[in-house]
């Protein structure tokens, strides 16, 4: 196909060998069923990547109690409290406090009638103050809201009461018995998105496979004979007229977001997993030319959305997929370079924009190298000395229970991006239970057995936000709420039920140690 291929200028690499069958070359295919207009490239074999083998070792220890480094231990029980009474007329509804500690009482393996609560007045960071029902370990079950009235003590609401953002990935569309089905008419998964997150992101309605999927090899040889003229039209803020786009899945994701006034960020600008078969036998040449269409048509049509990825996991890309079409963009330009050239195009689109460099996996131990978090915050500096303003570092954390993360490294590599003058987020917190992890299942332990996974999930989950809070990020999110719709189905490892609710609908303990974290921030000021 006669790519040309660009030096390296990342030396970062040099010493960390490559494999086009890698873990990637799967887990970067996770959305692919979220693809309404087409499948995406096929995923590649599975295989060990950059040496973790060499660097993670399997303990014998009989349980999750003694986690090499991070010291988590499960939760201790719920212990028996009288409660503090609350006036008569600011008392909940019965019917609504029943039902909180009956599936407080499930998630938590406890008895309802064993579970008690007290009132406490809290203060917002606005300097309002509200009423919250807590059991006696610090989990908010109730609020009363000035304007609501007596509600769930859900995420959406803690984290705004806290001034934090929560994020969830949204999906507007999947597939159920071959049939492509609306998920914005699935009330309970509205229902569990609106409840536990108060800002929302794409999942792939602005995907490049979604938007010119229908493009043919015609339509994009049209585009390079006109290219000047093309160029000169998007630069006077109009898309070209006569091609085939896709707008159907923005559509109703930004009308979705606007109903509920929820805030709404753009992910995959360049990626990699989205890349249409019709234009993989250009020359990079071409191909900048090609990317470069694609990102202002999509920034051109969605005038209303500010935040935009302006790179999405491209730095494992440049190390694991060099011969793959998923790391197509950074082994022909570079990883810091063709991220570079997506956010000057978004600042001169949209000079308000707040841009988003999104990864995976900074933040593990040693999951695929020790080297990782290093090669990242490098990769951060090289993109801010192309004179990109880096709004936010995105930070994907899947999370693995039998290799959980390290707290201190956590802690350290925050403190490290906020030293860069970097906002952090997460907008991809999960947490995987099963025994295999889903889209490396060769990947090595680090402990042998886990007596508890879903208690440890929910440490997990519960440890890592509050680390968020403590170098104050005002910040966060999830890669999605429900077991039921998931990425790690997508790939075929439903097992994993790596979300915060079952797929019953129901909150697992990670739900209320995410709703601890939250009240005790505000409690603490953090």
């Amino acid at each position: 196909m006669g790519r040309d291929q660009p030096a390296d200028t990342a030396d970062r690499t040099r010493d960390c060998p490559t494999d086009s069958s890698s873990p990637f070359s799967r887990r970067f295919s996770r959305r692919q069923l979220m693809q309404g207009a087409g499948a995406l490239a096929a995923a590649m074999v599975l295989g060990e990547a950059c040496g973790p083998s060499a660097t993670s070792k399997q303990t014998s220890e009989p349980s999750i109690a003694a986690t090499p480094a991070n010291t988590f231990t499960p939760p201790s029980p719920v212990p028996a409290a009288t409660p503090t009474p609350t006036p008569a007329n600011s008392s909940p509804p019965d019917t609504m406090l029943k039902s909180a500690l009956a599936s407080y009482a499930k998630a938590m393996g406890v008895l309802p009638n064993g579970v008690q609560v007290a009132s406490r007045i809290i203060t917002e960071t606005s300097g309002a103050t509200f009423t919250a029902l807590v059991t006696p370990d610090g989990t908010p079950l109730l609020l009363r809201d000035a304007e609501a009235g007596w509600i769930e003590a859900t995420l959406a609401p803690l984290a705004t009461k806290a001034g934090v953002i929560l994020e969830t990935m949204m999906q507007v569309t999947r597939q159920e018995n071959g049939t492509w089905v609306d998920l914005t008419m699935n009330s309970t998964y509205v229902g569990l998105i609106t409840g536990n997150a108060n800002h929302i992101y794409t999942s792939g309605e602005l995907d490049m496979i979604w938007v010119f999927g229908e493009f043919t090899t015609a339509h994009w040889n049209q585009i390079l004979a006109n290219w000047p003229r093309v160029l000169a039209q998007l630069r006077d803020g109009a898309i070209p007229s006569g091609y085939p786009y896709n707008w159907q899945g923005i559509d109703r994701l930004r009308g979705f977001a606007s109903a509920r006034n929820l805030p709404l960020r753009a992910f995959h600008l360049v990626w990699g997993d989205d890349i249409p078969s019709t234009i993989t036998s250009y020359g990079a040449s071409d191909l900048k030319k090609i990317l470069e269409f694609t990102v202002r048509v999509r920034l051109l049509y969605c005038p209303d959305i500010s935040v935009w990825n302006i790179g999405d996991e491209i730095l494992a890309r440049s190390l694991y997929l060099q011969d793959a079409t998923g790391g197509l963009w950074p082994q022909l330009f570079g990883a810091p370079q063709i991220v570079a050239f997506v956010g000057k195009i978004v600042r001169e689109v949209n000079p308000k924009a707040i841009l988003v460099v999104t990864e995976d996996m900074p933040l593990e131990a040693t999951f695929p190298d020790p080297r990782f978090s290093r090669w990242y915050l490098t990769y951060l500096q090289q993109i801010q000395d192309q004179g990109i303003e880096i709004g936010w570092a995105d930070i994907e954390n899947n999370f693995w229970v039998y290799d959980p993360p390290d707290l201190a490294k956590i802690d350290r590599v925050l403190g490290q991006i906020k030293a860069l003058g970097i906002k952090t987020i997460t907008s991809e917190m999960t947490v995987t239970v099963s025994p295999l992890f889903p889209s490396w299942p060769s990947r090595p332990k680090t402990v042998a057995t886990v007596r508890d996974p879903v208690a440890v999930q929910a440490l997990l989950y519960g440890e890592t936000v509050a680390a968020y809070l403590r170098h104050r990020t005002g910040a966060f999110g999830t890669g999605g709420v429900w077991d039921e719709i998931a990425w790690q189905n997508s790939i075929g490892h439903p097992e994993a039920h790596a979300m915060m609710y079952d797929t019953a609908g129901d909150p697992k303990p990670a739900v209320y140690a995410l709703r601890r974290q939250l009240l005790a921030s505000l409690s603490l000021g953090v």
